[in-house]
């Protein structure tokens, strides 16, 4: 019998057991594996994968036994800070958390610091589990039969044997950051300096230098090659094969094996207070209820998806073929600039040596940028070969400290597009009456070519009709495309639309559909104060009121910008009008302006989304000079357009500016009083803005050096927080983003309960049951999109014509407050006169 038909307890067992080799790789697993390797297939190379954990682990043994011989000799009375933490452990545990974490964190381009931190975060868990089931064996296998009995009481028995656990006097002592920073240095240096698969690269300038862990150059090799299949790679929270948990309390944490649900939140970063909060809610709900918005997550957890094998090997094709299109990650590194003799070196002018100097960090940004990039591609792929072999996986999910859902997993398609277009519902529908229609604006909307998303819905039907030749050409042979869809907006997600519209062509409105058409909102942050204030010139450059034709903020804003460009008499000038404002120039700032992004925040933004693809473009040769110039000239550039940019659009989006200052002035008198900002949004979720301010810790270790072949003396610098004390700056700037992201957050709960209610609620409607939200974006199948397209206009004017949120947010504030009538405060800026009911007029406010 194959996986995809094994039967629900089958996958339940399979699920624990893939938990279970998340948290416990080790050398058994690699042996399972290279075991089933054919003979031929191994070689030198290969072995400097499959056999690091053994390596690793054998120096690890070796440290330990070192520092044991050291104390048994009494040479000194002072015993290493992990000694008794380390020694209690499995090396070979020790030895995968170590490669799992480099690998991990190699991806994502984190610090040296923020690597060692995980790895020590990680030990600390191994280090509480070991003690549990010292402390009392009984308690663990107890909670693990329960796990895989899959009774519906599973989380009131699994969180009373815990509790028993506690009541015995079983108390997990918290690490501080320099003793995992200490414990996890030693593990470290056993993977630099046997694994043979990591190093540590630096970048950066002479007075700014950062370290990253990075793979070696044979690792490297390896990655390219497809020959890295290491266990170490996964991730140690993945997809589920079976239906995650419910959440029915704040600790039933997604997935079924007790030690890695203990690992992930309800809330991540939540405060004690904030989590009280939540708890009782949970005691406010009738027996076998929870509170609205834990349903919604629960929805979302239950929603089978699948793996678009099409998209999959598309993907693949392009990965190993080194495709350079749009945002695909980059397969192929630059080759290292020519070192210059000192004689040709000194005859350079000043400007000269600058640009070579940059060339140099541009090339170790590029080496750092790809290495991550390979990593990254590595663990998806090899996730989605998996889930490719069942007919149907789930995403786990829990909630940020403001209410927004994220999934739990690292792959999910909250993600880039060339991942997120690899995702599709499980459970495909046919198209039906509409569902084609909606079908046809989704593949119009991804594509974009000529920016057809801006035109109207029947417009967007037609350009389908119009290009239906093309489209087959995509749908039916992506490979041989390639140079057509390689230029739309989405082009995995374009590819899955042409796929999907070939089947309707193929079999009309009985096509089983699987795709989500995706219905986004217009600048959602502006919608939200547009909409909370009733600013009827606000609400109509987002959509909110009923137009024939779709308004366009970002373009609003560029062609604002132009005229005022055109103005000004400046250096800087020539050079924008000559590349020119467009939209794309503008819409990352205009996006973050109603989050409290200053003119610095937006310099640094058009640093990284339009000078950087510039300049990355010059270096792989597709284009010949960098428009704006050297380095300081970019970045010039950027701060010049940036001050405009906030500007013209402060001047454009009056809503967002005011809103933005009353909520500002707010959260900084709590700081003043060293207290938290904490409201309720309109779904009930308890959101809590807890920043306190940060100490620096240094903390001396030993480093190894892989040219000396040595341990040597380092120093990293560890932040902690201070919980005793708020940070007042941090709270002032982020507290319109928090709280605007709540709003929004709240609308996506009131949405999919809305969506998801029984029948006889609904006139006969049917209950929808598959969703992929993304924060402002909502999909269903296609053929109940119509439906969901009134529900989330339905839902935003519920959310927005009862007791005013930011009314609400300032008795919230005042009751905090010492002085209720504290002068710094201001109070809610006027209203307009917005009529809110247009927005369910609006074809385009979501579409």
């Amino acid at each position: 019998m194959s996986i995809a038909t094994n039967n629900y307890r089958e996958l339940e067992r399979t699920q624990v057991d893939r938990e279970q080799s998340m948290l416990n790789e080790g050398r058994e697993r690699y042996h399972r594996r290279n075991d089933q390797q054919h003979p031929s297939n191994r070689n030198v190379e290969h072995s400097l994968v499959t056999n690091a954990i053994e390596r690793v682990s054998t120096e690890i043994t070796r440290a330990i036994k070192e520092e044991e011989h050291r104390l048994g000799k009494r040479c000194t009375s002072f015993k290493s800070e992990w000694f008794d933490d380390l020694v209690s452990l499995d090396a070979d545990i020790l030895a995968y958390i170590s490669l799992n974490q480099c690998f991990n964190h190699a991806s994502i381009k984190n610090t040296f610091t923020q690597t060692l931190v995980a790895i020590g975060t990680r030990v600390e868990l191994e280090v509480w589990s070991a003690g549990l089931r010292e402390f009392d064996r009984h308690i663990g296998k107890l909670v693990t039969s329960q796990a895989t009995s899959g009774h519906s009481s599973f989380e009131y028995r699994r969180r009373n044997a815990l509790r028993a656990a506690s009541k015995f006097g079983y108390q997990r002592d918290k690490w501080t950051r320099k003793k995992k920073v200490k414990c996890a240095s030693v593990l470290l240096n056993a993977v630099l300096s046997h694994s043979d698969l990591f190093e540590i690269f630096e970048t950066g300038s002479f007075k700014d230098t950062k370290r990253f862990v990075v793979l070696t150059d044979v690792a490297y090799e390896l990655v390219k090659d497809g020959n890295f299949d290491a266990s170490f790679t996964e991730p140690m929270f993945s997809t589920m094969v079976c239906p995650p948990r419910p959440w029915v309390s704040t600790s039933t944490g997604c997935y079924l094996d007790p030690a890695l649900s203990q690992t992930v939140p309800l809330v991540r970063q939540a405060s004690k207070a904030q989590m009280k909060a939540i708890k009782h809610d949970f005691d406010q709900c009738a027996s076998g209820e929870v509170p609205k918005y834990i349903k919604a997550l629960n929805i979302l957890q239950a929603t089978p998806l699948q793996i678009n094998k099409t998209v999959l090997e598309t993907v693949i094709w392009c990965w190993e073929g080194s495709k350079k299109f749009g945002s695909f990650p980059s397969s192929e590194e630059l080759p290292k600039p020519e070192k210059l003799s000192d004689e040709v070196w000194d005859s350079l002018t000043d400007d000269q040596k600058a640009a070579k100097r940059q060339d140099g960090r541009d090339w170790r940004q590029n080496v750092l940028d790809v290495k991550a990039s390979q990593c990254i591609m590595q663990q998806t792929l090899t996730t989605s070969k998996e889930m490719l072999g069942y007919d149907r996986f789930y995403l786990p999910w829990n909630f940020d400290f403001r209410g927004r859902l994220y999934p739990v997993s690292i792959f999910n398609y909250h993600r880039d597009d060339c991942v997120k277009a690899q995702f599709q519902f499980a459970d495909g529908k046919p198209l039906g009456e509409y569902g084609a229609a909606w079908l046809m604006i989704h593949l119009a909307n991804v594509g974009d070519f000529n920016k057809i998303s801006k035109q109207p819905l029947q417009e967007r039907v037609r350009w389908v009709e119009d290009n239906q030749e093309m489209i087959e050409k995509v749908g039916r042979s992506p490979k041989e495309s390639f140079d057509i869809w390689k230029e739309a907006d989405k082009p995995f997600q374009f590819i899955a639309a042409c796929e999907a519209y070939c089947g309707y062509l193929d079999e009309g409105d009985n096509y089983v559909c699987h795709i989500a058409p995706s219905l986004d909102g217009t600048n959602s942050g502006t919608q939200h104060y547009a909409a909370i204030l009733r600013s009827k010139k606000d609400g109509a450059m987002v959509n909110l009121t009923k137009s024939n034709e779709v308004q366009d903020i970002y373009k609003i804003v560029a062609d604002a910008v132009t005229s005022r460009i055109k103005t000004e008499k400046s250096e800087f000038k020539k050079r924008w009008l000559d590349y020119k404002i467009t939209r794309s120039v503008t819409k990352r700032n205009t996006m973050v302006y109603s989050y409290s992004s200053t003119p610095i925040g937006m310099s640094n933004q058009l640093q990284e989304d339009l000078m950087d693809k510039l300049q990355k473009d010059k270096l792989y040769g597709l284009i010949k000079d960098h428009p704006f110039g050297d380095n300081v000239s970019q970045k010039k550039h950027c701060n010049w357009l940036a001050n405009i940019n906030y500007e013209e659009i402060g001047k454009i989006l009056s809503s967002v500016r005011d809103g933005m200052k009353f909520l500002q002035a707010a959260a900084h008198t709590l700081a003043l009083e060293n207290k938290s900002c904490r409201w309720r949004s309109p779904s009930g979720f308890p959101a809590v803005q807890n920043y306190t301010k940060w100490t620096k810790t240094k903390v001396r270790i030993y480093l190894y050096d892989r040219e000396a072949k040595i341990n040597k003396r380092s120093q990293v610098t560890v932040k902690g927080p201070e919980p005793t004390t708020t940070d007042s700056r941090k709270a002032k700037s982020s507290i319109a983003a928090n709280w605007i992201h709540s709003m929004d957050a709240s609308h996506m709960v009131a949405t999919i309960l809305a969506a998801a209610e029984p029948t006889e609620n609904l006139g006969g409607r049917e209950p929808m049951r598959d969703f992929m939200v993304i924060h402002d974006s909502f999909a269903t199948t296609a053929c109940n999109t119509i439906d969901l397209f009134q529900i989330v206009r339905e839902a935003f004017v519920s959310q927005y014509t009862g007791e005013c949120p930011l009314e609400s947010f300032l008795e919230g504030v005042r009751q905090q407050l010492n002085d209720p009538t504290d002068a710094r405060l201001l109070e809610v800026p006027q209203k307009g006169d917005l009529d809110i009911y247009q927005v369910l007029e609006s074809d385009y406010c979501f579409s």
